[in-house]
This record gives structure tokens, sequence and C-alpha cells, in this order.
């Protein structure tokens, strides 16, 4: 015998198939909540997602033996980050997955110059140069695990030529190193060259310019950090600025 509340029938129950309505309604609604699911997972670039696409997936990206998702974007950062005012240059700076949220761009180096950002001071030295006027670096967080870079690192980088030269020839260089901080030693995974003729474009401001780095299925071992150095070549017609770690002038490296 069936036991039945007060106002129930007794008997089998019997299953009703929705109506074909009902059951368009039902699958509109899951495409929108894995749309709003999906969104809510994926940062919202400015002016620099013309340059770079990324996907934001939290502070464990370094934890799983490959990159969470299609692409991880670090955040070159001053020290200390955000920045509160004016620094002399450093080296050896940080890069990582927290946005730039500082409203104001400092001067870097108050040791070289009085201008807003980092001089990169024209060279020909190469990866290997210790001056620290001549170059700027940023490294990751020291890897928990081994990871493989396979495809395009790409590097947002918001420059110009000193002064805001227009008409004149810009050239950077972008390296991307393998880091040992056991040894301090590097390896050098891949680099690439920008130059331009007329690197302002008609410009008198800060120009958004794209490094696009070539690796081919590299591993950084465990306990290794990614590097990004950059350095202006002999090519440019005087020294480079470079600006970073603002909201107005978020430089950023993507990997694949």
């Amino acid at each position: 015998m069936i036991a039945c509340r007060a106002g129930d029938t007794a008997g089998p129950a019997v299953r009703r198939r929705p109506s074909p309505r009902r059951r368009l309604a039902g699958a509109a609604l899951v495409a929108v909540l894995l749309a709003v699911s999906f969104g809510a997972g994926r940062g919202i670039g400015s002016s620099a997602a013309l340059f770079v696409s990324s996907a934001q997936t939290g502070g464990n990206v370094l934890t799983a033996g490959t990159w969470v998702v299609p692409s991880v974007t670090w955040y070159l950062h001053n020290r200390p980050t955000p920045p509160v005012g004016n620094t002399t240059a450093q080296g050896n700076l940080a890069m990582d997955e927290n946005p730039a949220i500082a409203g104001t761009l400092y001067n870097y180096d108050t040791n070289a110059d009085s201008s807003p950002g980092r001089r990169l001071q024209k060279t020909g030295t190469g990866p290997g140069d210790t001056t620290l006027a001549r170059y700027a670096n940023w490294r990751s967080p020291v890897l928990t695990t081994a990871r493989v870079i396979n495809g395009n690192v790409t590097v947002l980088l918001w420059s110009a030529v000193a002064s805001f030269q227009l008409n004149r020839a810009g050239s950077i260089v972008a390296y991307l190193r393998d880091y040992n901080p056991a040894t301090t030693t590097y390896a050098e995974i891949a680099n690439v060259t920008r130059t331009n003729g007329n690197w302002q474009g008609g410009q008198s401001t800060w120009i958004p310019a794209a490094f696009s780095i070539a690796v081919s299925n590299y591993t950084v071992p465990a306990g290794h950090s990614v590097e990004l150095k950059v350095e202006a070549t002999a090519s440019a017609f005087t020294n480079m600025w470079i600006a970073y770690d603002t909201t107005s002038y978020a430089s950023t490296i993507t990997l694949p």
C-alpha cells in the first residue's frame, strides 16, 4: 500500500514529457548560464587588447604542469608595486598576474633623468649587459613545476623615443630567458628586435609596441623563473623610454 499525504492520490506517478517549447526554453537558459560562467573568468582589457589576448585564471596558474588556459598574462611592475612615488633605477623587478592599479606614472630612474617612466640608454652590448642604465628586467614567480613554452610569446611594451622626438628611429630588443636562482645563471630562450624608422608615428606620447617571440617547446625547469629583459639597440636614434605598472600604461608579457 502506498501512503499518501492529504490531498495526494495514491497510484503510480505518471511522468509527462516537457513540451517542445519548454525544452527549447530550458536549452536557451543553459546556454546563457554557460556564457556567463565563462565570461566571469576572463579579464577585460583596454587598448592593450588590440595587441594581447589573455585569460585571467587567478593566482594558482603556477601550480599545474601546463599553462591552465590557452595563455597566461603577467604584468610588469616597479618596486614597490603599486608605485607610490619616484624611485631610482632598479633591477630584477617582478612580473605576475596582478594587474597594474596605479593611476600615476612616476619617474622610475631618478638617478638618470627627471622624466616619468624608465630610460633605456642606447647600446648594442647584448643580454649580458650589467649596466643598469642600459636595460630593464622582470622575473616571474619561481615555478613550482616544470613548464613547457611552445608558441609565440607576446610582449606589449609602452615606449617612446626619448623626449617623444618625432620622425626618429626607435629600436628595442626583448630577450626571453630562463633564470636559475640557485646558480644565478641564465639560459636564453629566444629574442626579438623591433625597429621602426618613425617610432612615434606622429604622436608625442607613449606608443604601445608589440613584440612576438617565437618559442618551440622550451621547458623551464621547476625552481626556475621566466625573465624578460629589454634594451635599446644601437639602431635607435637616441635613448628609448618605457612605461609600465599603471592603469594607462600596463605593459605585459603573455605566454602560450
